[in-house]
C-alpha cells in the first residue's frame, strides 16, 4: 500500500509485470483490440472514453509507477497520443464532480486528473489530508479507470476550451 508520506518513483519492471497480470482479468477474455484499447509501449494503455455519447476523449494510462501507486492519468491529442498544454485544451473534458476535475496545468506542472486514483494526485501533492485517499494495494487500474469513466459519464459540463 502507498503511504502519504512518500512521492511516487518510477519501477518500470513492476508496473509492466502488474500491468500483464492485470490486463488479462480485466479484459475477461476480451482482447485490447475487442474493447477499442491500445498498448503504444508495454508500460503504457490508452484507452477511449466518450461524453454523452458524442464527444470523444483517449485517456492514456502509465504504469511506471503501478502497482504501489496508482497509474499515471491524462486525457490526451487521440492523434499525437500525448498532451501539449498549449494545444491540447480542447481534448479535455470539463468534469465537474465533487471527487474528481480535471486541471488543464495545476500550478504549472502539468494537467491533473485531480483524484486520488491517479497517480499525479500524489506526485503533486494534492489533498493529501484524508486517509481515505491513499492507494490500496487490493487495487488495479480499474480503479482509476472507472472512476474516471463514472465522472465523465454523470459529471461532464462539455470540452474545455
Amino acid at each position: 500500500m502507498a503511504n502519504l508520506t512518500d512521492v511516487p518513483s518510477p519501477n518500470i519492471p513492476a508496473g509492466v509485470a502488474a500491468l500483464d497480470a492485470h490486463l488479462p482479468l480485466i479484459l475477461e477474455g476480451r482482447t485490447l483490440q475487442d474493447v477499442g484499447w491500445a498498448r503504444p509501449s508495454p508500460y503504457t494503455l490508452c484507452i477511449p472514453l466518450w461524453a454523452n455519447d458524442q464527444d470523444f476523449y483517449l485517456l492514456r494510462l502509465q504504469f511506471d509507477c503501478y502497482p504501489e501507486w496508482p497509474p499515471g492519468a491524462q486525457f490526451v491529442n487521440p492523434v499525437t497520443k500525448n498532451y501539449d498544454k498549449e494545444k491540447d485544451g480542447c481534448w479535455l473534458p470539463n468534469i465537474e464532480a465533487p471527487h474528481l476535475r480535471v486541471h488543464k496545468d495545476y500550478q504549472g506542472q502539468g494537467q491533473l486528473i485531480c483524484n486520488s486514483s491517479t497517480c499525479e494526485f500524489y506526485k503533486v501533492r494534492h489533498g493529501l489530508d484524508k486517509p481515505e485517499h491513499i492507494w490500496r494495494d487490493t487495487y488495479t487500474f480499474l480503479h482509476t479507470l472507472s472512476t474516471i469513466r463514472d465522472s465523465i459519464h454523470s459529471f461532464y459540463r462539455g470540452r474545455q476550451s
